[in-house]
């Protein structure tokens, strides 16, 4: 009897062991099912709640990050909650993935090693490269090159303003001098005057108008004594002197001074009036040089002092600056001009 419900126990324990066993199995498929599900939205949701965290550290909403880092919003957002199925393709979203790790201040590679696990990623991805965040906002690059346009331009027209003269200025410089060079050889080319010569021939009529006596001939020796003592001598002598200082005060009209600009240096040289008005504007070159009718109301202005040499009737004065210098408004009034000469000279 005792036996018998023994083995009774023994097979009802066998039997609920069994049952237990096949529970077991049949119930063992479907939770690590679930575990595996959990692991992975747990692994994918972590490196999204790591970003979405490190983003909102630095207080930099979802959609400035888009915009910075040229990522749609939706995409920003399915990485960080996890939805991978709103994701494109896995080369692109890696490189989504990697941009905004960088863009957070974040291991890029790290946080890609940690995606590839959470995707079951067997082998890496082909990466590409995105744009990196785009810079601050500052002055456009078109800008930049409107503004080196306009001063390749500006150095353009001053290099021609220099180089180029007035052509009627030219002639004017060379055709002066030979014209003053003509009229000091008509000058010099004019006669005397002959009224000087008019007591020389009084003279020499008064003296053979003299009474002579065929008896009181001197002899050689004394034939100097009896001139010296006639009357008649000394007044045509004076008549002569007299003559000559009318003629002496009479004198002929002063040549104004003549001013000449001589290059010794490439220079620019504008003279104006004193109006402002420009007469003469030139870029002179080493030995030109020009002459200044004399004028009061001339001005000159130089771009290179040390290069210019003025003179006044043949006698320069001293430079008026170094080389480089600019001179403006500067006047050519040869008056002054030669007073400032002559003080100078006094002074030395």
């Amino acid at each position: 009897m005792f036996k018998f419900k023994l083995q009774k126990l023994i097979l009802l324990e066998k039997k609920q062991w069994f049952q237990m066993k096949n529970k077991k199995t049949t119930k063992r498929a479907p939770i690590l099912a679930d575990e595996n599900t959990s692991t992975t939205s747990t692994s994918a949701s972590r490196v999204g709640s790591l970003l979405k965290k490190r983003r909102e550290e630095l207080k930099i909403s979802m959609e400035k990050a888009s915009q910075l880092l040229c990522i749609r919003k939706s995409f920003i957002k399915a990485i960080e909650e996890g939805e991978t199925e709103s994701l494109p393709e896995r080369v692109y979203t890696f490189g989504f993935v990697g941009s905004y790790a960088s863009f957070l201040d974040l291991d890029k590679d790290s946080i890609l090693r940690e995606y590839q696990k959470e995707n079951n990623a067997s082998k890496d991805p082909d990466f590409i490269s995105f744009p990196d965040p785009l810079p601050k906002k500052g002055t456009p690059s078109y800008v930049n090159y409107l503004i080196g346009l306009l001063i390749i331009a500006l150095g353009i027209g001053l290099w021609i303003t220099f180089n180029s003269g007035d052509p009627s200025v030219d002639e004017n410089t060379l055709s002066r001098p030979s014209e003053t060079l003509n009229l000091k050889d008509t000058q010099a080319i004019e006669p005397a005057p002959s009224s000087p010569l008019l007591p020389q021939e009084n003279a020499i009529l008064e003296i053979s108008s003299l009474p002579v006596d065929d008896d009181k001939i001197p002899s050689s020796t004394d034939s100097i004594k009896p001139l010296s003592k006639e009357a008649p001598l000394p007044l045509i002598e004076e008549n002569a002197h007299s003559s000559s200082d009318d003629s002496l005060l009479t004198p002929p009209p002063p040549s104004s001074p003549e001013i000449l600009l001589t290059a010794k240096e490439r220079v620019w040289v504008q003279i104006t009036n004193a109006s402002g008005v420009p007469s003469f504007t030139k870029v002179m070159k080493p030995g030109e040089f020009y002459k200044l009718p004399a004028t009061s109301d001339a001005y000159l202005t130089i771009g290179n002092a040390g290069g210019l040499e003025i003179s006044v009737d043949n006698k320069a004065i001293p430079s008026l600056g170094v080389s480089g210098q600019v001179i403006r408004n500067f006047s050519l009034n040869a008056q002054k001009l030669l007073e400032k000469l002559s003080s100078e000279a006094e002074t030395a």
